[in-house]
This record gives C-alpha cells, structure tokens and sequence, in this order.
C-alpha cells in the first residue's frame, strides 16, 4: 500500500519523518494544531498557520495528489513558486510554509515509475510503467492537413513548440501570416509582461502587509511593556505606603504603651506610698522579712524594657505571670494582648484584650477598646 511521507528539511522538526496512508479521504492536514497530522511548532514555526495546508487525492484522478492553501497567514509555496488555491503535488517536490518558513519533501513510498515535472499543467504519475516519459519528437506534427481533418490539438509546452514551429514553417509558403505572427508574439510578450508586473505588485504588496503588521506588533509589545511598568511602579508605591502606614500604627501602639505603663507606675507609687504610710512605726511592731520574690510593679518594668527591645515572645511570658499573680487586675491581660498582637496573633489578642476591657476602671476602657479594634483589623470593624 503506497504512503505519503514528509520529510522535514528545516524548522523545528528538521531532520525528521512522517509517514501517513495514502488512502485517506480527508487528507493530510499540516499547521500548527494540535490536532494536525503535520504538525509544527508554536512558538518557533510562527510563520505557519494553525491550518496551514491538506493534501489529498485528486478527486478525478486518484494517482495524482493535490495541495490546497487553506487561506494561511503567509502563505505556501512549492518548488519557490507561491500557490494560490491548489496545485499538484509530485514526488520529491519541496513545500514551505511561509517566506523563510519551515520547509518539507512530498515523497511517494513506494515512489512512482515515472514522475512528470511541475510545468504549471497537470502532472501525472504513470506507477508501473516503463515506457519513458515522450518528447516532442514521438507526437506527430500537427499541421494544415490535421487540422483540417478534425484532429484534437495537443496542450502543453511541448505543442506550443511544435505550432510555433509549424507556423514558422507556414509562414515560408505564406508570407501573408506575418503579420499575425509578429501580433501573436507582441500579445504573448505583453501577457508576459502584464503577468509579471502584477506577480511583483502582489508580492510588494504582500511584504509592505507584512512589515505593517510586524510594526503593529511591535507597538502593541511596547504599549504592553509600558503599561506593565506602570503597573510594578504603582505596586511598589502600594506597598510602601502599606510599610509605612504599618510603621506608623507600630510606633503608635508603642507610644500608648509607653504612656500606659507610665500611668501604672504611677499608680503603683502612689500605692507604695499609701502603704508605707500605713505600716506602723519602727519599734513599735516587729519588722516582716521583705521576700525575694519580684513584686507586681516590677514585672511591669520588665515587660517595658523588652517592649523597648522587641522581645515579645518573652513579654508575653511575663505577662502570664501577671495575669497569675493577680487575677483581678487588668495590666497583666493588657500587655499580654499588647504582645500577641505585634507578634501577629490577632485571635490571642483579642482573647486577652476583651478580659482587659472587662477588668480595667471605666477612664482606662476607652483606649483599650481603641487597641481592641485595631487588632480586629478594618474588615472586621
């Protein structure tokens, strides 16, 4: 059974093979789909399409095979020349997807007897003959007496030789034909040249489309890069005034707990004193050993000096132990929650700053109510 096999002769599958049953009705479909039998490269075939091509049987002739432009970006090519709409296919001829674009060989295996060169006609694959492809020579010479008798005239290169050389020949017997002759050959010239002129103007065309469209793209890559740069920048303006704003409650906290513990020490000298001058005097009672351990007062002390060095973890122990000595008192659950909440435990915060409120003197509730709803955060309010 005969197979189609692409051999891929540069991109990014070069130096590699596919081979597909010649049978398929569908066809074989090249591009850069997932789904395509040939398929390319995303991202390094760009040129390609993501239909690019199909080939297939020829409907009306099932041993010759056809390649159809399946209306891609940049277009196809076969053996150098552009193809627009469909053109047959023979076996090694060279296809490329694109101008620069990745290329590929249309092989037959197992390949064909005898291959007729692409002339722009249509080419034929005589599989299992052996008789070698005519020359001008094995036609019979189309003349004056053929023609006369109804014979069908021959197409193709070859018979366009053999009129021209007939009428070079009449016109030796018929000087009256020069004339038509001479018209002949400028109308063939002006075809030429009409042909041609519209084949550059196209092509001009195609690549004044082109270079437009690669500006396009690099615009639109520059828009894309300036708007991502804004984007960063603006980020960066976000966050730092995020740091700042956290900055700013940081010290204001501190600057309350500095105030805070001020007043307690206050308080608690005030107390000293009161207790002093209500002990009696010396001699008249016995003296009561003064114990070791560290008095209420001086915890509070300690927990302000390591708020001064941002040892929270061991304020918060202290704190415990406050809220241990004494329980009815609202400074141990005050600065316990003070620590959770710069070491970012907001529900142990909460925890200990609602007991605060609920133990604190009515002129004290406010500001820790205050702290309170700082550590609920603005969506919690």
């Amino acid at each position: 059974m005969q197979r189609i096999v692409i051999r891929y002769l540069s991109g990014s599958r070069a130096n590699q093979a596919d081979a597909f049953p010649a049978d398929s009705a569908e066809g074989v479909i090249a591009g850069r789909d997932p789904l395509a039998p040939i398929r390319f490269d995303a991202e390094q075939d760009d040129l390609v399409s993501r239909q690019h091509l199909k080939i297939a049987r020829d409907t009306e002739n099932p041993n010759m095979y056809r390649l159809v432009d399946m209306q891609s970006r940049n277009g196809t090519f076969v053996n150098r020349r552009r193809v627009y709409g469909s053109t047959f296919l023979n076996h090694n001829d060279r296809v490329q997807l694109g101008p620069a674009g990745p290329e590929f060989r249309f092989e037959l295996d197992p390949p064909p007897v005898t291959v007729s060169p692409s002339n722009g006609s249509s080419p034929s694959f005589a599989t299992g003959a052996t008789n070698p492809t005519p020359t001008r020579e094995a036609f019979a010479p189309y003349t004056r007496e053929s023609a006369e008798a109804g014979s069908p005239r021959p197409v193709g290169r070859a018979t366009v030789e053999r009129m021209l050389d007939d009428t070079f020949g009449l016109l030796k017997q018929e000087s009256s034909k020069s004339v038509i002759i001479g018209l002949l050959c400028i109308a063939s010239i002006l075809i030429v040249g009409l042909s041609t002129w519209m084949y550059l103007r196209k092509s001009e065309h195609d690549a004044v489309t082109a270079q437009r469209r690669s500006e396009q793209a690099i615009e639109g890559m520059k828009t894309s890069l300036e708007k991502t740069r804004e984007e960063a920048q603006a980020t960066h303006e976000a966050e730092a005034r995020k740091a700042q704003e956290a900055e700013e409650l940081h010290q204001k906290t501190l600057q309350r707990l500095v105030n805070e513990i001020t007043r307690m020490r206050r308080e608690q000298a005030q107390q000293v004193e009161r207790q002093k001058q209500s002990l009696p005097q010396p001699g008249n009672a016995p003296v009561t050993p003064v114990s070791s351990a560290p008095s209420y007062v001086q915890l509070v002390e300690r927990v302000d000096n390591l708020f001064t060095e941002n040892k929270y973890s061991e304020a918060a122990v202290i704190a415990n132990q406050l809220m241990a000595m004494d329980p009815a008192r609202y400074e141990g659950y005050y600065l316990g929650g003070v620590s959770a909440l710069q070491q970012k435990q907001k529900a142990r915060a909460k925890e200990l700053l609602t007991q605060a409120i609920a133990r604190a003197p009515l002129d004290r509730q406010a500001p820790l109510q205050q702290l309170l709803n700082e550590a609920h955060g603005p969506k919690e309010r």
